[in-house]
């Protein structure tokens, strides 16, 4: 395979058990995926052995395999409508094979972020994290959100824990000016 060629993507979904979505054949790693600065409501906790959180109005549990990652609780729909995208695994993170000889910079990149997808989160919530983020760190700027996710009136049950949605572009509007 040479730099260009065409990458299909070679994700593969199998089901455990009830809920329970292997998505198998590129490495994904969610300690990478949640703990790189893209994505704030995800945390590790060490009961479920897996990372947790919410996105789209859905509590989702995420644990590494040896070739993939199992997500948790999700039905074949959600994958369909929500996951798949999410987790942009329909596109395939070219192998550290393809850019060895071309990008040394890359290259290193690569070896540092295997694992790695590109969350495709929702607009809203992806630009109030973009502006919070200006001189924050990722442990500041999570206990924001959450904090920002309190004032929200849609709460989400969950396995292990529980959250608030996001706030919704209408909800944010009548948010007081400052908070104490």
């Amino acid at each position: 395979m040479q730099w260009g060629d065409s990458l299909e993507a070679m994700v593969e979904l199998s089901w455990a058990k009830e809920e329970h979505a292997y998505l198998i054949g590129e490495p994904m790693d969610p300690a990478v995926i949640f703990r790189c600065g893209q994505a704030f409501r995800f945390s590790y906790d060490s009961q479920m052995g897996a990372y947790g959180g919410i996105a789209h109005k859905r509590q989702i549990w995420c644990r590494k395999l040896e070739n993939g990652m199992e997500i948790f609780p999700v039905t074949p729909e959600q994958i369909e409508e929500i996951w798949w995208d999410y987790f942009d695994l329909g596109f395939c993170y070219p192998p550290k094979e393809m850019v060895s000889g071309h990008d040394a910079v890359l290259l290193k990149a690569i070896e540092c972020c295997r694992g790695l997808r590109i969350l495709r989160q929702e607009p809203f919530e992806t630009i109030v994290a973009f502006i919070l983020s200006a001189n924050n760190n990722i442990a500041r700027i999570r206990g924001i959100i959450e904090k920002l996710c309190a004032l929200s009136t849609v709460y989400v049950r969950g396995s292990g824990s529980d959250f608030f949605s996001f706030l919704s572009i209408v909800t944010s509007m009548y948010l007081p000016c400052h908070f104490d």
